[in-house]
């Protein structure tokens, strides 16, 4: 079911117009907001519930996928309540899915999360950011610039 090609991404409907300035990425009371400074050409994909659907065999992936065409950049972002590590095995399981279609852009993981018992300087999460340097971890609101 996942994508092979840039083509086959691409067909999978935007939620976002394509030049907007703002693209929001919410769930699980988590939100992460794309500025699109540039006014680039954007788009944002639903990888849980569109490229895969909600129930297609508990495979684990991130929720959503913010394009920047025009910087060639590409956003992973999973939206989560707890479970942070779960988290990171879902961009990782999803990079390496999309990694053909995406053979183009350069790959950022985001984790947003929104319960206040997860521990962001744990140990096990300060060095799997360290393996990681393109993963930014942020509760509640990740607002940044693309």
């Amino acid at each position: 079911m996942w994508v092979n090609s840039y083509a086959e991404l691409i067909a999978f409907p935007t939620y976002c117009k394509e030049h907007q300035k703002e693209i929001h990425s919410k769930e699980n009371n988590s939100e992460h907001i794309a500025v699109n400074v540039d006014e680039d050409s954007v788009r944002q994909i639903k990888i849980d519930g569109d490229i895969l659907p909600a129930d297609y065999n508990q495979e684990r992936r991130a929720d959503y996928l913010v394009l920047d065409e025009t910087k060639k950049t590409a956003y992973l972002i999973e939206l989560k309540g707890s479970h942070i590590m779960s988290a990171f095995l879902q961009l990782e399981n999803t990079d390496k899915k999309l990694s053909n279609a995406l053979k183009r852009h350069e790959i950022y993981w985001r984790v947003v999360c929104s319960s206040r018992t997860v521990n962001l300087k744990n140990n096990d999460v300060k060095k799997y950011q360290k393996n990681h340097p393109k993963l930014v971890i942020r509760r509640n609101v990740l607002r940044e610039d693309i």
